[in-house]
């Protein structure tokens, strides 16, 4: 009776046991499928991401080793971090074991280097190497998120069959450092720009939203554009600060922006700088019979553009007639006509926009004024606007990419530099009546509301910004050491407070300043040196414009008799000198240096 029951017993109590092993053995044959099939097509560390909250979401970046990855944790990190994964079991940091949605944040610091290994059920390790952790603290993160390939879209294809950009759907969601969403929606991404994105790993982007809405407490709106620090490693503070400067002179309307944290599919790409772009119903409320204008070179991209002197594209109306471009185009050329002859322009401009405006361009010395990104309108009341101002990546000493000649571009005359025609600027320049009021108003209100920026609000942006600035600079490779003082923001603030000093004394007494202008075989520059006082240097072949690869070794200057010249040279009147090439360069024998020597 005994053995009979243990012969009932023994396999009622076995089964229960072979039915969990059999069904752990099936759980981990279909793990591993999974894990294997999730292999073939990728890493195992794209499995492996980070969240702070609902709406944090961030990866590992690679770096340049396979080995090695950095995790950049989000401002809004405060009482979490936790890490998440689905096809492998196990992330071991320095020896301690998490599953997913355990919490890390107590484990990792600032700036700390893990070993690291991912590993599968049967304790194989999938991943061994480390993993960096750096945290940023101050700014919003931007999120978001596209298909896995709406970048290389976006970034491959310029222009889709109808000749627009490539517009790519996704969400986007903003949260502040405080741990609050501060909106979220349905978005569309595309590229931006034309040097800075197709030269630089740090792209620019524009970014639509599906509704308007008020992001981080800026006018409401549907277009904004994310805008990389790419060709400037002060992180964009030359366009904060020229924004900032255009608000105080009350040049409107003027776009708002913030410095956001940017990551799109969980990866760090960077600090950003989040503003409204340009547009006619949103930053401007034209309506019709106005017109919103743009300078730009590169007009042929455009669909309705006019070519007086130089090309003017036309934004508003979206539509253009002829009938509107005959009008724009006869009303641009009468406006030129009466400021080249000292005449009664006032007809045809708002002289008090065009001032401010002058003065900010020739502050800051930004070099892309003649090219592109000049903003301006045609009003109801007949008169040229000049404004809102816009993309001031190259200026102050930046020049292509990298700064030039601190001293040079500090006594820049910005206007006497440009060869090609600027929206009226390049003509006001020579008008007495317009830079006396040029001269009254630096001296009445710009240079003290720009002192009383750089004491204070200067102070708060850097202090905001530094770390951010600092793990931007290492996350897109522009860290680099040895680079010009003008590079980074202390550099760049010690520029601006030089130059307003500089233009304080210039426009004070400018009869007292000889314009000198330098020539090299790829363009001048113009700078305004006090008469009867040494010039105390030469600008050198550093400039990115001259290729000395290409142009040649730049050995010294001559004046127009052909007298060398040295830093020691003396102006009491407006002077040209002319850069001295070696013999054996391309420049030596380029025409239009061989004129110049002759």
């Amino acid at each position: 009776m005994n053995i009979k029951r243990y012969l009932i017993l023994i396999p009622a109590l076995l089964l229960p046991i072979i039915s969990v092993m059999a069904f752990f053995r099936i759980e981990q044959s279909l793990f591993y499928n999974k894990l294997n099939n999730y292999l073939a097509e990728h890493a195992i560390t794209d499995d492996l991401s980070f969240s702070a909250g609902r709406d944090s979401f961030t990866v590992p970046v690679a770096t340049g080793d396979p080995s090695v990855f950095n995790v950049y944790v989000p401002s809004e990190t405060s009482d979490r971090f936790s890490a998440c994964f689905s096809h492998f079991n196990t992330l071991v940091l320095d020896g301690r074991s998490f599953r997913s949605d355990d919490d890390i944040l107590s484990c990792i610091s600032d700036g700390g280097t893990y070993s690291t290994q991912l590993v599968a059920p049967k304790g194989e390790i999938l991943f061994d190497g480390y993993m960096s952790f750096y945290f940023l603290d101050t700014l919003p993160s931007l999120y978001i998120t596209v298909s896995d390939n709406a970048l290389d879209t976006i970034s491959e294809v310029e222009y889709d069959a109808s000749g627009r950009k490539p517009h790519m759907p996704g969400r986007m969601t903003l949260v502040t450092p405080a741990g609050t969403t501060d909106s979220s929606g349905d978005i569309s991404l595309s590229r931006r720009g034309n040097t800075t994105f197709g030269g630089y790993d740090m792209k620019p982007y524009n970014m639509n939203l599906d509704t308007p809405q008020g992001l981080l407490g800026m006018p409401g709106g549907r277009k904004w554009a994310l805008k990389a620090n790419a060709m400037d490693r002060t992180q964009l503070m030359r366009n904060r600060a020229a924004f900032r400067a255009s608000e105080m002179s009350e040049l409107t309307p003027c776009p708002d922006s913030r410095y956001v944290d940017l990551y799109i599919n969980g990866e760090y790409k960077g600090m950003y700088l989040l503003i409204q772009r340009v547009a006619y119903d949103e930053l401007m409320t034209l309506t019709p019979g106005e017109y919103l204008l743009e300078l730009d070179y590169r007009y042929e991209d455009e669909p309705y553009y006019f070519i007086e002197t130089e090309p003017v594209v036309v934004h508003y109306p979206e539509h253009p007639t002829e009938d509107d471009l005959s009008y724009i185009s006869s009303k641009y050329a009468a406006a030129r006509s009466a400021i080249l002859d000292d005449g009664d322009y006032e007809s045809y401009i708002d002289v008090d926009s065009f001032v401010k405006m002058y003065l900010i361009q020739d502050f800051f010395s930004q070099t892309d004024v003649d090219f592109a990104s000049f903003y301006f309108y045609l009003g109801k009341d007949g008169l040229f606007h000049a404004g809102p101002v816009w993309d001031f990546d190259l200026s102050c000493g930046m020049t292509a990419g990298d700064p030039y000649h601190e001293e040079l571009t500090i006594r820049s005359r910005l206007f006497r530099s440009q060869k090609r025609p600027c929206v009226f600027l390049d003509l006001l320049e020579h008008s007495d009546r317009f830079m006396d009021r040029v001269c009254s108003c630096y001296l009445s209100d710009f240079r003290d509301k720009m002192a009383q920026y750089m004491n204070t609000d200067w102070n708060e942006d850097t202090a905001l910004l530094e770390k951010s600035a600092m793990i931007s600079s290492l996350v897109n490779g522009t860290d680099e050491t040895g680079r010009s003082a003008m590079d980074d923001p202390a550099g760049l603030a010690g520029w601006i407070e030089r130059r307003l000093d500089y233009q304080d004394g210039y426009y004070r007494t400018p009869d007292d300043y000889a314009i000198i202008t330098y020539h090299f075989a790829w363009g001048t520059i113009a700078a305004a040196l006090k008469k009867g006082e040494p010039a105390g240097f030469l600008p050198d072949d550093t400039h990115t414009g001259n290729d000395e690869g290409f142009w040649g070794e730049i050995t010294g200057f001559v004046d127009d008799k052909g007298n060398a010249v040295d830093d020691t040279f003396i102006p009491y009147e407006d002077t040209d000198l002319y850069a001295v090439y070696s013999e054996d360069s391309y420049a030596w024998n380029h025409p239009h240096t061989q004129d110049e020597r002759d």
